[in-house]
């Protein structure tokens, strides 16, 4: 049998009951954060499409070019920097791939 020293011994102990604790943290916290976080995001969602109908009404421009345009380049700018960024990296296949995969994905999900 091996025997442990007494100082080992209680980090041993501590290690133990802190994981206790942190397994409850998480199942406490983690349902809370996704909720609050998807609450936030359908809000600034929601905020942003308000703000993009109240310039276009602004400027007499109709609701379907706005979001023709507007809301269309707002929603693959991410596309336009990763394939930049990957680009730059090295690896133009990935830039290429991503583009044809999220059209695929969007025309296919609607």
């Amino acid at each position: 049998m091996i025997s442990i020293h007494k100082p080992y011994q209680r980090i041993i102990s501590n290690l133990s009951s802190s994981s206790i604790t942190r397994v409850n943290f998480y199942c406490v916290h983690v349902p809370i954060n996704l909720t609050l976080n998807s609450i936030n995001v359908a809000g600034l969602a929601y905020f942003l499409v308000w703000l993009v109908v109240t310039v276009g009404s602004t400027l007499y421009i109709p609701d379907s070019i706005m979001g023709l345009t507007i809301l269309a380049v707002g929603s693959s700018i991410e596309e336009i920097f990763s394939a930049i960024v990957m680009t730059r990296r090295g690896h133009p296949e990935m830039a290429i791939a991503g583009s044809i995969g999220s059209n695929v994905f969007d025309i296919l999900m609607g």
